[in-house]
């Protein structure tokens, strides 16, 4: 879906569901809904995805645009925490 969004605008438009004509989905909900996962693969895909198409300019929702920093952030001081020993 994210490769398809960065050829085609149209991807990011809200789509109707099939199960009820007044509820309505769409790629920026969808993938904020996954940066609030608890699941940690869920939310570094939805991180990576989100990056591409921040960069692309296909994402302007400031909401998502500060998950995404937070949760980058979050993941480089694990990763720091985990490589200090290692280094000293």
């Amino acid at each position: 879906m994210c490769d398809l969004a960065l050829l085609f605008e149209g991807m990011m438009a809200e789509t109707q569901t099939l199960r009820d004509e007044e509820e309505t989905v769409s790629l920026e909900g969808l993938l904020e809904f996954f940066l609030d996962s608890a699941v940690p693969p869920m939310v570094v895909i939805a991180a990576e995805i989100c990056a591409k198409l921040i960069m692309r300019g296909r994402i302007e929702n400031k909401t998502i645009m500060a998950k995404v920093s937070e949760r980058s952030e979050r993941a480089l001081m694990k990763k720091r925490n985990i490589y200090e020993p290692l280094l000293n």
